[in-house]
């Protein structure tokens, strides 16, 4: 470690070592954090602790283990000093007090437990050590397990690619019994993924320019046939998907009484039934393209199910993005940086897929089209 004491303002540090150098610029050009929360953890006493349990919920009625362990640096605390373990239930009454004064290397085990008849919610795990407090939030929840059995088939390997959604729900009483007459119902949430094709290595499929805002939805309300069995299909249009996305099926059957049995499954959805690949060209170290030189770019245009599309006429427009920062602060919030993105066409033109679904598009750009 070296401390230097410069006369003057630094501007710029160059370390040496052998043949090497390492520079670091010293100017005041760094952004300003007063605005931003930089205060980081506070430490209690000089004591730094966390509590936390093999699971993140427990049923009432449960053994619920918690395990609570300080970092005490300074080492100001005797190895047998005891720590008090508070259990406070979702309103704020305390259920439980524990008190370990063996601990295992900083280590303090709590053996703790809810009713049979606790309430579910928030449950709070305080500990209370050296004249420092620490608090974990656990939940405390009913989970009550499937009685009825449900299968789902939706059949086709790849779901969506402009067909409609057809699924079949099955359901019986774990016991055997037909579950015929129960009301059913599935719905939908869909997610973005990861568009890739094989034999298509380094092309892009995704687009980024779109962002999916799609909200759950349900594909399905209504009665099993008396074997338990029933039937259905529902047309799916999804708009502004930048590529694959993930469609996770939630499927409920359920009793007489009100309560149900659960079923989930994901399955990979495809929004369109043809993607555009591109594959952009080689870039030198410093990530950009030269200029006053003809690039060209790979195009490729496959079905859903990853199938070239031969003979696809495909329209290909090069855009120049522009950025503007700006700082912006809300009421009551940290500042950050806005930024808004403005585009300006410079290319465009027309290519057909051969017969392997590929296509090729070539460019130029002038030094005055840098960006």
């Amino acid at each position: 470690m070296a401390t230097l004491e410069p006369s003057g303002t630094p501007f710029l540090l160059v370390a040496r070592s052998g043949g090497s150098r390492s520079y670091l610029r010293m100017g005041s050009n760094t952004l300003p954090v007063s605005h931003f929360d930089v205060g980081g953890e506070a430490v209690q006493k000089g004591l730094k602790g966390a509590i936390y349990g093999e699971r993140g919920v427990w049923r009432p009625g449960d053994a619920m283990p918690l395990t609570f362990v300080v970092f005490d640096r300074a080492d100001t605390l005797p190895d047998d000093h005891p720590a008090t373990l508070e259990l406070l239930d979702p309103r704020g009454r305390v259920t439980q007090t524990l008190v370990n004064a063996k601990p295992v290397d900083g280590f303090y085990r709590f053996d703790a437990r809810t009713a049979a008849d606790a309430p579910t919610g928030n449950w709070t795990a305080r500990v209370s050590l050296g004249g420092a407090t620490f608090t974990q939030r656990v939940k405390v929840e009913t989970v009550m397990p499937n009685r009825l059995r449900i299968d789902v088939d939706f059949g086709a390997t790849m779901l969506g690619g402009g067909q409609p959604l057809r699924g079949r729900i099955e359901s019986e009483w774990l016991s055997g019994a037909s579950a015929g007459g129960l009301r059913a119902d599935v719905n939908l949430k869909l997610s973005s993924a990861s568009t890739r094709f094989n034999g298509f290595d380094g092309f892009v499929f995704d687009d980024p320019a779109r962002t999916l805002r799609a909200e759950d939805q349900e594909i399905f309300n209504g009665t099993l046939d008396a074997s338990g069995n029933v039937s259905f299909e529902k047309p799916l249009q999804v708009r502004e998907a930048p590529g694959m996305l993930s469609a996770g099926f939630t499927t409920r059957v359920f009793e007489r009484g009100g309560a149900f049995s659960i079923h989930y499954h994901a399955r990979e959805f495809a929004p369109y039934q043809r993607f555009v690949g591109v594959k952009i060209p080689q870039v030198n170290r410093r990530n950009t393209l030269p200029l006053d030189a003809e690039h060209t770019v790979d195009l490729a245009s496959v079905t859903a199910q990853g199938a070239v599309a031969p003979g696809r006429a495909l329209s290909v427009k090069l855009y120049k993005l522009d950025w503007r920062w700006w700082w912006d602060r809300e009421e009551g919030a940290l500042a950050s940086f806005v930024a808004r993105e403005s585009s300006t066409r410079v290319r465009e033109g027309q290519v057909t897929t051969n017969a392997q679904g590929r296509a090729q598009w070539s460019f130029q750009l002038s030094e005055s089209q840098w960006g």
